[in-house]
């Protein structure tokens, strides 16, 4: 948990979440190393030009000390965890959690950072909604997708049930209604399995499928062989007919149960990024810095919106506001500060006010506080 300051646990939540991928250390001699979908972790120390991507997350048990000509380079789209310090170091991650102390790093979360001791000389950018953003936009193509596949289903939905109609009354195969499920209306056959989704509802798709044919076997099947024993009476040929009348009507049946699975799949993509964009607005990054926050430093904080433009288009746009520490004197330090708005606000404040404290932005303006203990 971000502002814990509880390293370990931090790297022990990270290790049992998922599967592990062990290294002795991070090297440049490795190359780019992956992490997988897992937890990559490092059992030792990260040098100098060592790399790591992946989707996964990364533990180094160690420090990471990259140099001022070959900075050790991290990208993956989880969290990293340094048990130790971090020097000389670019991370892009969710969370960052630094054991000890960073100094000369650049550091970009999505969420949140936190640094054990002091904080020294970093470029510091939070809020980057860039993940989400493409993560939307992939929930919507899949949306626009859909949308058309639907369209097509009701296109030969609506002809199905015209023809099934037509069939029964050329072939004189009786049929009748079965409450609201299965309706014989003019110059049609409906299916609505509204009712059987309600008495069902909770239970997976794969039941949902089971449980529709069973009712079509014992219902549907049922109704149409009782109410039609006359027809059958005397001509085996009829047979073959009412076969080929209880397919159509099968066929029908499931035809509709496969528009409703592609008009629920796109209310709950729909929903999906409707979560998405209410955790992206209320998502709060905050700076949790253990020790001091030490010149030079210059922190970007990202406040992120979500607007429905249209249907099936998001626009994902951001403000940021921003915090600069420089040098000024024994016991100062020079603190500019810009909102959302643009507006800059200079201002010396002592060392100790930006001592265990947490950063965030409140109403688009930068604010400090203590850590409580």
């Amino acid at each position: 948990m971000l502002g814990s300051f509880d390293i370990q646990s931090s790297a022990g939540a990270l290790v049992q979440s998922g599967s592990v991928f062990e290294k002795k250390d991070l090297v440049i001699e490795d190359g780019t190393v992956d992490t997988g979908l897992g937890t990559l972790v490092a059992q030792r120390d990260g040098y100098p030009g060592a790399t790591v991507q992946g989707d996964g997350s990364l533990v180094v048990k160690g420090s990471l000390r990259g140099n001022e000509r070959w900075p050790c380079r991290i990208e993956v789209s989880g969290d990293v965890v340094v048990v130790g310090e971090v020097v000389h170091s670019e991370i892009k991650a969710r969370r960052i959690y630094v054991g000890t102390s960073a100094e000369q790093v650049r550091f970009y979360a999505r969420e949140g950072i936190e640094v054990g001791q002091h904080l020294t000389a970093s470029q510091i950018g939070l809020g980057d909604y860039e993940l989400e953003r493409r993560t939307m936009g992939k929930m919507r193509e899949r949306i626009a997708k859909a949308i058309v596949e639907k369209d097509f289903l009701e296109r030969q939905l609506r002809m199905e049930e015209k023809r099934v109609d037509k069939l029964f009354k050329t072939t004189r195969i009786q049929m009748t209604s079965i409450g609201e499920i299965v309706q014989m209306k003019s110059k049609k056959v409906v299916i609505n399995l509204n009712p059987l989704y309600k008495i069902l509802k909770g239970k997976s798709e794969a039941d949902v499928d089971k449980a529709l044919l069973v009712f079509f076997a014992k219902a549907v099947l049922g109704v149409i062989t009782r109410v039609n024993k006359p027809f059958l009476t005397g001509n085996k040929y009829r047979h073959r007919i009412l076969k080929s009348a209880i397919r159509d009507v099968h066929n029908l049946f499931f035809l509709a149960r496969k528009y409703d699975k592609v008009g629920l799949r796109i209310s709950e993509l729909d929903e999906e990024v409707g979560r998405l964009g209410e955790a992206l607005e209320s998502r709060s990054c905050v700076l949790y810095v253990g020790g001091e926050i030490r010149p030079q430093m210059d922190a970007r904080f990202t406040v992120a919106k979500v607007e429905q433009l249209e249907e099936n288009e998001v626009l994902i746009s951001g403000d940021s506001a921003r915090l600069m520490v420089r040098n000024q004197g024994a016991v100062k330090l020079g603190v500019t500060k810009m909102d959302i708005e643009g507006t800059t606000k200079v201002q010396n404040i002592q060392m100790d006010e930006l001592h265990h404290c947490e950063i965030r932005v409140e109403e688009g303006q930068v604010v400090w506080q203590p850590i409580e203990a």
